[in-house]
């Protein structure tokens, strides 16, 4: 009984890692994603000529 129960507890808290970590990376990837799509447009933006120019 000890067992199941301590069994269970771990299984609850591994699935709440594993969100929080899903949802995390989620986030992260994200503004990753878009800072990344931002600076290139700026970029792009600025220096269009030179781009270009190669």
């Amino acid at each position: 009984m000890k067992l199941d129960k301590k069994s269970r507890e771990n299984w609850k808290l591994a699935g709440i890692t594993l969100v929080t970590a899903i949802i995390t990376g989620w986030a992260l990837d994200s503004i990753l994603i878009l800072g990344i799509m931002l600076a290139s447009g700026l970029l792009f933006g600025f220096f269009a000529e030179e781009v270009e120019d190669l």
